[in-house]
């Protein structure tokens, strides 16, 4: 989480001493419409076995941090910090929802480009660090992530009004990354493979501090 912390600043410093900028920073917070992938159950109790594959719902969850944004006269290079939750419901054939839910430290990279005053599109890379990975089914299971930092890709578009924006964004992650609790021995109980590669559609809403 540090590392993310310290590539956001070390960015934006390079950019203020090698050339004169109009530099905004500011809040931004919103709602995280999304759905991971597959989910495999295997494995089962004495006398009750079972390998099945189910595919999520989406779920409304959130994020809020802070962005810094250097502007050119067409374009603008904008790199945001936030914490971020997502959630993605399975529905099974035990008559259960089961739910998955994934907090992630996430530092979007973002070059814009303004279309006409206030409206603007912009695309980059999200590198993102899980913080945390749960899966409630008949009680909580943490789930054991294969690979800590993962990669996005964010495609959008902005509206700027005074010191207030919002902005609608598409973002997928681009390789594959699985969260595991499985058991060695399958009657001990069931075993939980899912993919947590993600898309989501994000809505935000931001302030301008200066």
């Amino acid at each position: 989480m540090k590392k993310l912390l310290y590539t956001f600043l070390f960015i934006f410093s390079c950019i203020s001493i090698n050339a004169q900028l109009n530099l905004n920073y500011g809040i931004k917070a919103g709602l995280n419409y999304s759905i991971s992938g597959d989910l495999n159950i295997v494995g089962g109790f004495p006398g009750l076995s079972f390998d099945n594959t189910f595919q999520g719902d989406r779920n409304i969850a959130y994020h809020l941090g802070v962005f810094a944004q250097a502007n050119f006269p067409k374009i603008y290079v904008r790199s945001e910090l936030l914490f971020s939750k997502s959630k993605t419901t399975y529905r099974n054939s035990r008559s259960n929802d089961s739910h998955y839910n994934a907090s992630t430290l996430e530092l979007p990279i973002l070059l814009g480009y303004k279309l006409s005053k206030p409206f603007s599109i912009y695309i980059g890379p999200s590198f993102q660090y899980h913080i945390d990975n749960e899966f409630d089914d008949f009680g909580t299971i943490d789930l054991k992530i294969d690979k800590d930092f993962v990669l996005g890709l964010n495609i959008g578009a902005a509206l700027q009004v005074y010191k207030f924006g919002i902005d609608l964004r598409y973002m997928s992650h681009v390789s594959k990354n699985e969260a595991i609790n499985f058991d060695a021995v399958a009657a001990d109980g069931p075993g939980y493979i899912l993919d947590t590669k993600s898309n989501q559609i994000i809505l935000s809403l931001s302030y301008q501090i200066n």
